[in-house]
């Protein structure tokens, strides 16, 4: 690899990355080096200056850990970032197509009209939103009424 003849090293690919809660590591994100790259690159595209993108992070479906988990980050999240038997999923503020242009946010203006009634604020943000979200998944009355749900 040093010396360019199988593979070359392209440092716009080298990213900051969440090993495990509160760690950080950088992380050279290729899909022939990394064994499961999932859809990071349209959550946090290289090509994109400032990116402000968040994800919630959650226990994976069926997860076996014993607690429902979920965490907040600004990067690429490893595989097994909340437990290490358990995988999770990832729930981005915007998305981006696959020439990683075209930014989307992943919160619907519909959702957001919704609780603006519900709650009879018109200053609530999609950012309001996503911190809402994730206030709710730490309540333990709520984690308790749907303890069923969590683990599907």
């Amino acid at each position: 690899m040093k010396r360019g003849k199988y593979y070359s090293v392209d440092t716009l690919r080298i990213c900051d990355s969440l090993y495990r809660p509160f760690t950080k590591r950088k992380l050279y994100y290729d899909e022939v080096l990394v064994d499961r790259p999932g859809l990071f690159r349209i959550f946090f595209p290289r090509n994109v200056a400032g990116n402000d993108n968040l994800i919630i992070v959650i226990s994976d479906v069926g997860y076996t850990s014993d607690n429902f988990n979920v965490l907040v980050t600004d990067c690429v999240a490893d595989l097994h970032l909340l437990a290490s038997t358990d995988a999770h999923q990832c729930f981005p503020v915007y998305v981006y197509n696959e020439e990683r242009t075209n930014r989307r946010e992943n919160i619907t203006d519909v959702a957001l009209r919704h609780c603006r009634k519900h709650f009879g604020d018109e200053s609530i943000s999609k950012w309001d939103l996503l911190y809402y979200v994730y206030a709710v998944l730490h309540l333990p009355s709520y984690r308790e009424k749907f303890a069923d749900n969590l683990k599907q």
